[in-house]
Order: structure tokens, then C-alpha cells, then sequence
């Protein structure tokens, strides 16, 4: 059932993977302070790895065209101070990589997926994301006794000029 928060509506689901999903791109540790909140300015890591992703994009061999794009979020992962970030494009079936790239899969699990749209690209990245990820993280887990294993994964769905859309990925646990 939609629900409406802070003027955006998100969709709250149960979905579950029965088969991995497998994403090509880049990899990198990011400090935490190196991620731009709200109208923050300074370095943003996430952003700069997003610009290369693109910009190497024809390149990639193996990836699906207008396929699925991901940024994932791992901090169990990785150093005190610093998460792992992955940033890619759904990846051809039955196919490798080479070199620079990294593969990373969407393990087979039960997920909780919070999706919404916004009216463009720029607003979805940034406005109703925050909102999004505050309700999802702040309400609606917390709701339930839930909370979610050390990782994140947005899911960015090819744009039309009417509408921008994606999905925020968790896999939740109980508190």
C-alpha cells in the first residue's frame, strides 16, 4: 500500500532474490566524511565514483544495455571511519569481467525494497532520497522491530523525461 510521508510517496514491499544478481563497475573505500549531506559541499567520493561509472560506461564489456544501474553501501565491510561502495550496471548473464572492474552480486535473500519517484533525476538523488532513506531507516524499520544487516543497495531504473524512479534495497533483521 502507498503511503504518503513528507510530501513523497513511497511503496514499502517484502521481495525476495531466489537468484543472485550480478552488477559490473567500480569498487572503493569512501570515508564517511566524504559523502555529501543535504546542501553539503566538499568532496563527494560516492558522486566521483558515479562519474566514472558513466564515463567509462561504453566500454564495459558485458553490460546490459539500459540495464539496472546500483549503488551499494557496505560499512560492516570496511575500516573504522570508511564504508565500501560499489557503484555498476546490471551485468549480461553468463559473463565475465577483466581488470579494473569489479563484480558484485545482490545475494539471494528476503529483502525489504522501499520504492518512489520524483520528477526528475536530480531531484530523486537528492531530496526524495534523503526523505526516503529517513523514513525507511528512521520510521518504518524501528516500527516494526526491525533494523537491517550493514548494507544498502539503490537501484536506479531507466528515467523518462515524465519521471525519475528507484529502489532502496535492505535485508532486514530483528532488533
Amino acid at each position: 500500500v502507498p503511503l504518503i510521508t513528507d510530501s513523497i510517496v513511497l511503496e514499502i514491499t517484502s521481495r525476495k532474490v531466489d537468484v543472485a544478481e550480478s552488477y559490473i563497475g567500480f569498487f572503493a573505500k569512501v570515508p564517511i566524511s566524504h559523502v555529501p549531506v543535504g546542501e553539503t559541499t566538499g568532496i563527494d567520493e560516492p558522486g566521483q565514483l558515479w562519474d566514472l561509472f558513466h564515463s567509462h560506461k561504453e566500454e564495459i564489456p558485458n553490460l546490459q544495455p539500459d540495464g539496472i544501474e546500483i549503488g551499494v553501501s557496505m560499512i560492516g565491510e570496511a575500516e573504522d571511519g570508511t564504508f565500501n561502495y560499489f557503484v555498476g550496471g546490471a551485468m549480461k548473464p553468463n559473463t565475465s569481467t577483466n581488470g579494473d572492474l569489479t563484480i558484485w552480486e545482490l545475494p539471494v535473500d528476503e529483502y525489504m525494497v522501499c520504492s518512489f519517484e520524483a520528477e526528475n533525476f536530480s531531484e530523486l538523488t537528492t531530496s526524495a532520497l534523503g526523505k526516503a532513506m529517513n523514513y525507511l531507516f528512521g520510521t518504518w524499520l524501528p516500527n516494526r522491530g526491525l533494523t537491517t544487516q550493514p548494507f544498502s543497495a539503490e537501484k536506479y531504473y531507466k528515467n523518462t523525461p515524465d519521471a525519475a524512479y528507484m529502489e532502496i534495497w535492505v535485508i532486514p533483521i530483528p532488533t
